[in-house]
């Protein structure tokens, strides 16, 4: 028994030396520092409430769904209806309401299937990249990818770019393993071919066109510098067409059927017109106009903290072009960089865009920084390299040491602090070990490490804030303690507010009053009438409320940003006149 029992503890401690040493080597750090990125990100998708108008949005489709059985028109409710939500495919929607349904409704449920994509393009970019590379690339591109503000940031969010981001890169991924399984003859290239259009056909329920489109003009960019023409050809058309057809085609056919000219608006308005106009007649609100070339700025500030290392490393490729020889890895580097500049390149011209466009190039962004920085830290110059990471994690460890005491004195005591202290400290581990090994893959891992702990901290400094300003989650919460909510529906008179939708009835329960037309004439012809519901209100616009207005409610609780509020009876005659005046006058 003693000889099993150490054999046993013999085996345990050279598994853990083992383990020791790979955790000590860059690629193993890289990947464990991946992992705890993901730890820290899954941990915290509850942590912001359900913001408007976006993510609420997203959720409460979601929940309709969810909630109705109707899988294949998105429904939302606006101007007090429930109508069909024309804009976007179904796909997000499709994982939004399988989450609700096994986890029930929170804000947990909405973000996990964003969570789960962004996994899947972390763990395919770093197979792709050990694959194309070595396991050095790999690693630091899924760390890269990982740690860049905007997929972090999008990873833990209700929003649909993720799900369009995964096919994009997943179509592009097997383009590129379809190509080098054939120029090696490896029986596998059809599978892979057919594996490229099945991501299309994903990527068109994901968003739309937009993803063939964003697929086509990265591998037409490549393919034209390249000269891979063969490529094309050898794709198999017929069966890759009827693939796409069978995922994406019965959807779009059964939408338009069950909500007549749904396809029209899809592919006319929400895909054309909003490409070449800012006014492309938008249903569901004002898009947001930005000058011409916006897209680059946004791509450089969302693709921190590693946007200035690209940018470095092109800078320093360029002046050295004329010695550096062609290698046929430089052909994988182009490929990743058309991939990665595509959106930014597509969207220079268009005036309709969101910062979360940028998303589908990250990990070809990813993979082409991870190449430049191996071969920069394996270069004669790499003394230069380990000078900048020091600065710069340093720099990031300055950020670290202010964010912890603003999150100590400012933010809540809760677990999270437990795990960001400890967080905090593997840093400064990281730190000290590349400083004193003078190692740029362990400050490369810092960095990587760090940078998204910083989004982190930040995010749960400021949550009640947010929570309380961009959300009505905390104003919903406090009206449903109150004694007489179970008995009265919540009623929004001034504004349309979708998390309002989503917390008060599928996270509390509760019901709120629907209704086509809102304003300061319905409110008030509502206080001449016994009113059963609970009116809510911004502060803003219930200081701004016509004072003869103002009397006829009792404020029941508030919060700094919202007022909710009882009618104190029916209005007297005098104050609903006057009222009815101010209303009138004012229109």
């Amino acid at each position: 028994m003693k000889v099993i029992q150490q054999s046993r503890l013999s085996g345990f401690a050279a598994g853990a030396r083992v383990v020791g040493r790979w955790l000590a080597s860059p690629v193993g750090a890289m990947l464990a520092a991946v992992v705890l990125i993901a730890a820290f990100r899954l941990a915290t998708l509850g942590t912001l409430a359900l913001t408007d108008n976006t993510e609420a949005r997203y959720a409460e489709i979601g929940w309709q769904m969810c909630r109705s059985g109707d899988w294949v028109t998105p429904r939302l409710y606006m101007s007090g209806e429930l109508v069909p939500f024309w804009a976007k495919p179904p796909l997000f929607f499709w994982t939004t309401a399988c989450s609700f349904g096994a986890f029930g409704a929170s804000e947990w449920a909405a973000r996990f299937p964003n969570f789960l994509f962004a996994a899947l393009m972390v763990g395919s970019t770093i197979v792709f990249g050990r694959t194309l590379w070595g396991n050095r690339v790999g690693a630091l591109a899924g760390l890269i990818l990982a740690s860049s503000g905007l997929f972090f940031v999008l990873a833990g969010s209700c929003v649909l770019d993720m799900a369009l981001a995964a096919s994009v890169s997943a179509a592009l991924m097997c383009f590129a393993l379809f190509i080098k399984a054939g120029a090696t003859g490896e029986a596998s290239q059809r599978w892979w071919g057919r594996a490229f259009f099945v991501a299309l056909g994903f990527g068109c329920l994901a968003k739309g066109p937009v993803a063939v489109v964003l697929v086509g003009l990265s591998l037409a960019a490549w393919i034209v510098m390249t000269k891979e023409w063969r490529a094309v050809r050898k794709l198999p058309w017929f069966t890759g067409v009827l693939l796409v057809s069978v995922i994406a085609v019965p959807w779009y056919l059964l939408a338009e059927r069950a909500t007549p000219g749904f396809l029209r608006y899809f592919l006319v308005n929400e895909h054309i017109l909003r490409y070449v106009r800012s006014d492309y007649g938008d249903l569901y609100g004002n898009g947001r106009t930005q000058i011409y070339g916006a897209s680059w700025v946004m791509l450089a500030v969302t693709f921190l903290p590693w946007s200035p290392w690209l940018v470095r490393c092109g800078i320093d490729r360029w002046r050295r072009r004329s010695g550096v020889a062609c290698s046929p890895r430089d052909t994988w580097l182009l490929f990743a960089l058309c991939w990665g500049l595509t959106p930014a390149i597509f969207f220079t011209l268009c005036r309709q865009i969101l910062v979360t466009y940028m998303l589908p190039g990250f990990p070809g962004l990813a993979l082409a920084t991870a190449v430049l920085l191996v071969r920069w830290a394996e270069s004669e110059r790499a003394a230069v390299l380990l000078r900048g990471l020091r600065i710069f994690s340093a720099g990031l460890g300055g950020l670290l040491a202010v964010a912890l005491i603003a999150q100590i004195v400012l933010g809540p005591l809760s677990a999270l602090l437990a795990a960001t202290l400890l967080a905090v400290g593997l840093f400064a581990g990281l730190l000290f070990a590349g400083f004193r090994r003078s190692d740029s893959g362990v400050l490369l891992t810092a960095v990587g490490f760090g940078s998204p702990l910083l989004v982190a901290m930040f995010t749960i400094t400021v949550a009640p804030e947010v929570n309380e300003a961009f959300s009505t989650k905390t104003i919903l919460a406090s009206t449903a303690a109150l004694p007489e909510s179970a008995n009265r529906e919540v009623f929004f008179p001034l504004t349309e507010e979708y998390s309002a939708e989503f917390y008060q009835e599928a996270f509390l329960g509760g019901r709120i009053e629907h209704q086509r037309h809102k304003g300061l004439t319905l409110l008030v012809q509502k206080l001449q009438e016994p009113a059963p519901e609970l009116f809510v209100f911004r502060r803003n616009a219930w200081e701004e409320l016509e004072p003869a207005v103002r009397a006829a409610l009792e404020p029941a609780t508030e919060t700094p940003h919202w007022v909710a509020c009882r009618s104190r009876g029916p209005a007297s005659r005098e104050a609903a006149r006057i009222a009815v005046k101010a209303t009138a006058s004012g229109n």
